[in-house]
């Protein structure tokens, strides 16, 4: 290999060095890891509030993803998803039963970054079942405030 040819790849590998360890050392400073506290907006005599928890380990496609899962109002025992950040936007899929005996996903999606949460949308398909509009608002509270 002649000395142009050798310089051409030594610059070619370390711009691919300097990418890849670039993305690692941006994901890894950030953690989603955790568990938020979450109210939705929803019409009187529904459970409101819940509690989700995240682990953010890249499994999902994304630097920050991973799986979810949700307890209290909005969720019980083992009901469990997925979620991503990706352009600084959290959603989260948690699958439940649906009113007609099989599995839907309902949907938490909000602006994140630097591992904040901020406030976003709620949906829950089984809300037009029921007649309700869906899209309605979600607050987070802070990182491992239940």
């Amino acid at each position: 290999m002649n000395k142009i040819g050798r310089s051409l790849m030594l610059a070619t590998l370390s711009m691919a060095a300097f990418a890849l360890t670039s993305g690692r050392a941006t994901a890894g400073t950030v953690s989603y890891s955790g568990n938020w506290r979450v109210t939705v907006k929803l019409p009187a005599g529904f459970g409101n509030t819940g509690c989700i928890t995240l682990a953010d380990n890249g499994s999902f496609g994304a630097p920050h993803s991973g799986p979810a899962s949700i307890s209290g109002d909005l969720g019980g025992p083992g009901l469990t998803g997925i979620f991503q950040v990706i352009n600084n936007l959290l959603a989260v899929a948690i699958q439940v039963p649906s009113f007609s005996g099989g599995l839907k996903s309902v949907v938490f999606v909000a602006p994140a970054s630097n591992g904040i949460i901020g406030n976003g949308i709620y949906e829950d398909p089984g809300f037009e079942e029921l007649g309700f509009f869906s899209g309605t608002s979600l607050t987070f509270g802070a990182k491992d405030s239940c």
